[in-house]
């Protein structure tokens, strides 16, 4: 589950963000199935032609909503974002997660996992010429949503030393959190190093 950060996102690419990025919220950016074989499979190719491209009909009306604010576009139109990740994405996680499925379990993931608020409340927050360690985050993260279970190891992705993204990895059945170790950049990012800037 890949959660960005979208001034940084806007600012690092250079993107014409004609959506405001969310100064308060983590935005998903996906959920980016993932094996041992091939760390980030992409645009998986199905034996039902119908379930290749997103059907807008097979989402409800209220997990549209939803996911118009959990999972926006900053640069264009929210319907095309969703439609270019399932097919890059989404589609490998087919058929264990049809359409529906897969943008329901993205956005409950994001409902339950307030990345932005767990941080806030532990006074790391962000902040021009700040540097935040990983393992500062991590305690926070443990602590507002992993207490008492074995700690959970997210990926940090940056472009230089900004944190672009936070991404937290859930085992295939979509239920439970674990390891994320695939190490995948993308886009030109990388992991972050030990410590990072955070900032609007």
């Amino acid at each position: 589950m890949v959660h960005q950060w979208g001034p940084a996102q806007c600012r690092v690419y250079h993107f014409n963000c004609r959506n405001t990025p969310a100064h308060d919220k983590f935005l998903v950016h996906g959920l980016w199935p993932s094996n041992f074989s091939d760390p980030q499979p992409r645009d998986c190719v199905l034996s039902s032609p119908q379930d290749q491209v997103l059907d807008m009909k097979k989402l409800p009306k209220n997990l549209v909503k939803k996911l118009s604010i959990s999972w926006r576009s900053l640069i264009g139109d929210d319907e095309a974002f969703w439609i270019s990740q399932w097919r890059s994405h989404g589609t490998c996680s087919f058929p264990k997660f049809g359409q529906a499925k897969y943008f329901w379990l993205a956005n409950s993931l994001w409902e339950n996992m307030d990345l932005f608020d767990m941080l806030k409340k532990e006074g790391i927050e962000p902040k021009p010429s700040k540097m935040y360690y990983q393992t500062d985050i991590i305690q926070a993260i443990k602590k507002h949503h992993f207490e008492g279970q074995v700690a959970i190891k997210p990926e940090f992705h940056c472009r230089g030393s900004e944190l672009l993204e936070i991404r937290l990895c859930i085992n295939h059945d979509g239920i439970d959190y674990i390891n994320c170790t695939s190490g995948a950049a993308t886009y030109g990012n990388k992991l972050c190093g030990q410590k990072f800037e955070w900032f609007i």
